[in-house]
């Protein structure tokens, strides 16, 4: 049960990936107007050198990544409550402020164990954790717990993109009339590529498939990234996938397996070089995937 704690390192796992925009992209900073701008609505933008490029922020990849997982948890018929990752109260509040007792939460009982043995409060704070934390928070952390997964910001590749912008306006539903605008937003235009890269650490076998089962809905055209998503912009294709792995119990790249890491899970199988072709890491995420698919039903409450 040790991999939901984060006092030791025992396995890292990078995913590196080109993105590729198959449909205008626009991740917005909201409206913004000057009198030199061709647009009232920018792209978020990172300055590099002396040059200003488009970015996709990690935090922009993670709430894709997590908001995914909660729909795929559900199909997938996982085993027990899951929180919304909203505050609130009642079974759809953060698993951290859910009441668990009268008058009990669990960041409050984890919080107590700090008078306790270190030993000993390791143990029991990972099985509070493993009893009543949703699948969603052990990933990608919560209020007072810290995500295992980390997403970088995803800058143009080798220069590779193109800005572009259009008039829009937004209708009135009733009248069919022009409600708001014109206005016009700007976007990353299709062919542009991005870097993309993913780091999660300590997350046993099935973890990893529930984040490889987003990579298939994204590559599917099923999941979007960014805002106008019912007008045609979102779309986007990963290429150049590799894993690599990092197992510190065994000082370096596992040779063939990834060990389980806790009870539910599963030992998966490594087969060509992931860390070098797309379709051997493609491989290794779709054993990922059935992983997770027997063993989420399986997760108790």
């Amino acid at each position: 049960m040790e991999w939901v704690l984060h006092h030791k390192l025992i396995r890292e796992v990078t995913l590196n990936a080109s993105v590729e925009a198959l449909e205008p992209l626009r991740v917005g900073v909201g409206r913004a107007t000057t009198v030199t701008s061709p647009t009232d609505l920018p792209v978020v933008k990172l300055r590099v050198g002396e040059r200003e490029v488009p970015v996709i922020p990690g935090s922009s990849w993670k709430g894709v990544f997590r908001s995914t997982a909660y729909k795929l948890a559900l199909v997938r018929n996982v085993g027990h409550t899951l929180c919304t990752g909203l505050a609130g109260h009642g079974e759809g509040a953060l698993c951290f402020d859910r009441e668990l007792e009268e008058g009990q939460r669990l960041g409050v009982l984890i919080d107590g164990l700090e008078q306790e043995g270190t030993a000993k409060a390791f143990r029991k704070a990972a099985e509070l954790i493993m009893k009543h934390a949703c699948i969603l928070c052990k990933v990608f952390g919560s209020v007072g717990y810290a995500s295992h997964v980390f997403f970088a910001d995803s800058l143009p590749k080798n220069g590779r993109y193109r800005l572009g912008y259009r008039a829009m306006v937004a209708l009135d539903r009733r009248t069919g009339t022009v409600a708001r605008g014109p206005f016009t937003p700007e976007f990353v235009e299709p062919g542009s590529v991005f870097t993309f890269e993913l780091r999660a650490v300590n997350l046993p076998n099935y973890a990893l498939g529930l984040l490889a089962d987003v990579v298939f809905e994204i590559q599917a055209g099923r999941v979007k990234v960014g805002g106008f998503k019912s007008r045609g912009f979102g779309r986007v294709h990963f290429t150049g996938i590799t894993l690599d792995v990092y197992d510190y119990g065994l000082g370096g790249r596992p040779e063939n397996r990834l060990r389980s890491l806790d009870e539910f899970d599963k030992e998966v199988k490594i087969e060509g070089e992931p860390w070098a072709k797309h379709e051997d890491a493609l491989a290794l995420l779709r054993a990922l995937q059935e992983v997770w698919i027997e063993v989420a039903p399986k997760l108790r409450s």
